[in-house]
């Protein structure tokens, strides 16, 4: 018995011994950010970034013996440092656990305050806990208002440098703004501006950041709306501060600049970016968590059918996010982002401006209202990214213009339901790219203008380009249309009732049935750098249905001209109906310089002989009266 006891108690301290270095594998990391000059740094924020050994700057670094990545962070958004400028229970590996051994932590921190740079310090992390507080000590703030900053956020006035008379800045520290008086200067005496603490600057209105307190702490969407209500009857300017993060806002009251004539521009102060794959974003969005039935934003400040000609307001510098999507197609949500409409006259004249919607079940929607115009809208450098429907729109309108954006990813890019009259809309150098459905669908009448457009089907996506059937005219002035499949037939890029103008197209390896497949005319200068593959469209110009003139002093009308292929090196062609007499016919082959010629001809029709055997050839019939 005795035996078997020891060889338990053994095997005990044994299972202890193995989990010992377990325990040490991470440090749990605290610590209070003081300046030099002895200023907290509450609400700033504080990140963890690894640091490769000098001597080892390329190697695959191991952790609780898996790789471990070099570019890790930790956490993955900057954590937000307490109201007392502390942080506490972070767990970072230790760096004594990391081989090749070396390595380093780099610990940046920002402050509430504005500042050129963040600072950051190298630390050697190690031990089950850790407390940096003396270790990551930070030089004072210093904020220099020589040149005036919108914005500007410090804790004291101390820190302030090259103030005049008039300036002006937001103090984290008592939630107000602070202003430089005349009285005593040099140097400025700041006069707290406590009894009026909305924060107005040159008659534009502040959100988010440090003034959140002023709107009531709100989300995001509470915080605008507050502001909208603060603006006089004509409005204004709202500009989002930075968030002091660097995360996404979060947003879930409802965004409605409803009252007309109360026009707004809405400003991101700080531009969206991507956060490393494109997965996720920082800097200026919004994220709308709901997927419900329900529309996040609505403007529709302008007069039934008024102010068509008059600068109406729009957004800029925002990513609109629903629920952090980042699928192609979209996540299956029915919320909408944008609505512009229904009740009043829309949004006439706004501009829309370095703007992203993403992840929505509609990113952009319009819907149906005979007593809105909605024109002209401007959209310059825009994104709809993964989204079921990018623009849904039922609306008839004109003078719409997109310019320099990029369709991507999206299920369907664009849905258009328009009634009599359609929608008459250019595109300029925009990409639309990888979409899984279509290019733009529906019914799509009225005129579309397509200058320098991108089609490409990235990622075996759709080659369905423009699916609107027998509906809308597409004119292309330039542009590219590819398909990067390498293998496979795809039944058709464009359909439409009518398709002009030039494009240059390519296909990697994959056929189609048909380019270009219309209802009336479709005449086009095609630079067709596949022919081999895209048989069906030769370079130059491309006619792919018959053109019918009247005849000269004949009853009725005539096909007089086609683009037609060859079979085994001959081809008839029967008019209909017949000339009273022999006419004249021009043919051009397409395929062989001068490999086609008539062999038989009469007022019923021709045959020609080709020198290949499906050379692809137009022909031009001019008969001569009666």
């Amino acid at each position: 018995m005795t035996r078997i006891m020891r060889r338990l108690w053994l095997l005990v301290v044994l299972v202890l011994l193995c989990a010992l270095p377990a325990h040490g594998q991470s440090t749990v990391v605290s610590g209070t950010i003081t300046d030099s000059g002895g200023q907290s740094w509450f609400s700033g924020s504080i990140q963890f970034a690894f640091r490769p050994a000098a001597s080892n700057p390329t190697a695959q670094y191991m952790w609780n013996g898996a790789p471990f990545s070099s570019s890790s962070t930790f956490p993955q958004n900057p954590l937000s440092l307490d109201s007392t400028g502390s942080f506490s229970g972070l767990s970072i590996p230790s760096n004594t656990a990391i081989a090749p051994s070396g390595s380093q932590w780099a610990v940046t921190v920002c402050p509430a305050a504005t500042i050129p740079n963040c600072f950051t310090q190298l630390l050697t992390i190690t031990g089950s806990t850790q407390n940096i507080s003396s270790q990551v000590v930070p030089p004072a703030v210093v904020v220099n208002l020589s040149v005036p900053l919108l914005g500007a956020r410090a804790y004291t006035d101390t820190e302030i440098v090259g103030g005049q008379p008039g300036i002006q800045y937001f103090n984290v520290t008592d939630n107000t703004i602070h202003v430089c008086i005349q009285t005593g200067f040099p140097p400025c005496t700041w006069d707290s501006q406590s009894t009026n603490p909305t924060p107005f600057f040159n008659g534009q209105v502040y959100v988010g950041g440090a003034l959140a307190p002023f709107w009531g702490g709100g989300d995001i969407g509470a915080q605008i709306m507050a502001a909208y209500a603060s603006l006089p009857a004509w409005g204004g300017t709202i500009n989002v501060l930075p968030p002091l993060n660097g995360a996404c806002y979060p947003w879930t009251t409802q965004i409605g600049f409803t009252v007309l004539g109360k026009y707004v521009n809405l400003v991101g102060l700080s531009p969206p970016s991507y956060v490393g794959s494109g997965t996720s974003e920082q800097g200026m969005c919004f994220n709308w968590p709901s997927t419900a039935n329900q529309v996040a934003m609505t403007i529709d400040w302008t007069n039934t059918f008024g102010a068509g000609t008059t600068p109406g307001g729009g957004i800029q510098n925002i990513t609109f996010w629903n629920n952090m999507c980042a699928t192609n197609g979209g996540c299956g949500s029915s919320a909408a982002g944008l609505s512009i409409g229904p009740v009043n006259g829309g949004a006439m004249g706004a501009t829309f401006r370095n703007v992203k919607w993403r992840g929505w079940g509609s990113g952009l929607f319009f819907a149906a209202n005979t007593a809105q115009l909605n024109f002209p809208l401007y959209f310059e450098a825009f994104a709809f990214q993964q989204n079921t429907i990018g623009v849904n729109s039922s609306q008839a309108s004109e003078g719409w213009r997109f310019t320099t954006g990029t369709f991507i990813q999206n299920e369907n890019a664009w849905t258009q339901i328009a009634g009599p009259g359609g929608l008459q809309v250019e595109f300029d150098d925009v990409h639309w790219d990888s979409n899984l459905v279509t290019g733009i669908s529906g019914t799509c009448n009225g005129n579309w203008t397509m200058v320098g457009n991108h089609f490409e089907n990235l990622g075996g996506a759709t080659t369905h380009y423009v699916a609107c059937g027998t509906t809308g005219t597409f004119m292309f002035q330039g542009g590219f249309a590819g398909d990067d499949n390498n293998t496979g037939n795809a039944d058709y890029w464009f359909t439409a009732n009518t398709v002009i103008g030039n494009l240059s197209i390519f296909s990697s390896g994959e056929t189609a049935t048909s380019v270009f497949v219309t209802n009336g005319i479709n005449c086009m200068t095609v630079t067709n750098g596949s022919i081999p593959v895209l048989t069906g469209v030769p370079n130059g110009l491309y006619c792919s249905s018959s053109v019918n003139v009247g005849r000269v002093n004949q009853t009725n009308a005539l096909s007089s001209a086609q683009v037609v292929v060859c079979s085994g090196g001959t081809k008839t062609v029967t008019y209909s109906p017949p000339f009273n007499s022999t006419p004249v016919v021009i043919l051009t082959d397409y395929t062989t310089s001068g490999g086609v010629r008539p062999t038989a001809s009469s007022n019923t029709g021709f045959t020609a002989a080709c020198t290949g055997a499906t050379d692809t050839f137009s022909w031009m019939a001019i008969g001569n009266p009666n």
